[in-house]
Parts: structure tokens; C-alpha cells; sequence
């Protein structure tokens, strides 16, 4: 028969124990709750690549993606949005676009600023101004509106850019979220 020898631990040694297992745990936990985190981030901002179909569309087309359409009626590069007391300068460029957006589904769907992206030709990106909605839009609001089916929603976006960005494209999202899955191009005739 073999001989055992038992360690005995304190009261010190077993809280040591504990807390090692603890921080252990935790340390795993926070590791897959960060991981979990990033990727539902992913998701919901449609940055897990959407699909395109390749072509590049420009101003005046009339662009798929989904359930929605876009059309940009007119692109201008400006120094200063607004007017009268309202309105706001920039030492850099606002790149604002009137558009047109359609919901060619069955159920109304949110024109959110996630749907839009501007990008330059050195693969720089552009969310647009979710406060200059109010100085490009001033009867109503564009943002966080909801377009229906068969009634198109037109509006203005703005982006502010560096004064040398070129090679302007807008990127146009099928939806928010897991309804982003698709995206199209469309080709700024801006310098």
C-alpha cells in the first residue's frame, strides 16, 4: 500500500486557490465576451463586406441594393452648409449629395447613416455627418426616417473630407444590420 501525502492548505491557501481559478475564468471569459463583442459590432455596422455586384454606377443611375434604391441627383463640393444663422465653415470640404432612396419591399425601412459610405481613391472611408442632416435638410429631417413602399424619400447627405480627396464613390447599403448583405458603388463626379 502506498503512502499518501496529503497537502494541507490554510485558510490563505485556499483563498489563493480560489482567486487564481477566478481570475482564470474571467481572464477566458472577458477574451470570448471581447471576440463576441467585435463581431456582433461587425454586424449590426455592416462591416463584414457586403456583397456588390461590381459595376459602378454614377450620378443620375438608379442603384440596387436589396430592397432599396438610390439615385443621386446631384453631387457639390461646398466650403460652408446652412444658411443664414444657421450654418457651419470647414478648412476642409463638404462633399453634400441629394438623393433619392425607394423601398421596393413589402415593409417601411429606416434611412440610417450606416447605409452610406464614402470612400476616396486611396481606400480612405467617410461616415456622413449625422449633425449636418440639420443644416443640408432644413424642413425635415432625413435621417432616422422611415421610407415606405412606393414612396420614395428624397433628402441631403453630407460628408466632410480632406480638400485633396479624389476619386469620390459612395457606397449604398441593402439594409441595417443582418438586412446589409448587399452594397453598390456609385462613381462622384467631384475632384
Amino acid at each position: 500500500m502506498t503512502k499518501r501525502n496529503k497537502i494541507k492548505l490554510g485558510k490563505q491557501g485556499w483563498a489563493l486557490v480560489m482567486y487564481t481559478l477566478l481570475a482564470v475564468f474571467l481572464a477566458g471569459c472577458t477574451q470570448t465576451a471581447t471576440e463576441t463583442a467585435k463581431q456582433e459590432t461587425a454586424v449590426m455596422t455592416g462591416e463584414d463586406q457586403a456583397q456588390t455586384s461590381g459595376k459602378l454606377y454614377k450620378l443620375g443611375d438608379t442603384v440596387v441594393a436589396g430592397e432599396l434604391s438610390y439615385q443621386i441627383n446631384k453631387a457639390e463640393s461646398e466650403q460652408k452648409i446652412g444658411d443664414g444663422g444657421i450654418a457651419v465653415e470647414t478648412d476642409q470640404q463638404f462633399i453634400v449629395l441629394q438623393l433619392t432612396v425607394a423601398n421596393n419591399g413589402p415593409e417601411a425601412q429606416l434611412i440610417d447613416p450606416s447605409l452610406f459610405k464614402l470612400k476616396d481613391g486611396q481606400g480612405n472611408e467617410f461616415d456622413p455627418m449625422v449633425d449636418g442632416d440639420m443644416y443640408v435638410n432644413q424642413s425635415e429631417p432625413f435621417f432616422l426616417q422611415d421610407v415606405y413602399p412606393g414612396t420614395p424619400r428624397a433628402g441631403n447627405i453630407v460628408f466632410e473630407v480632406p480638400v485633396d480627396a479624389e476619386q469620390l464613390q459612395l457606397v449604398v447599403q441593402s439594409g441595417i444590420g443582418f438586412e446589409g448583405d448587399q452594397a453598390e458603388t456609385i462613381t462622384l463626379p467631384l475632384p
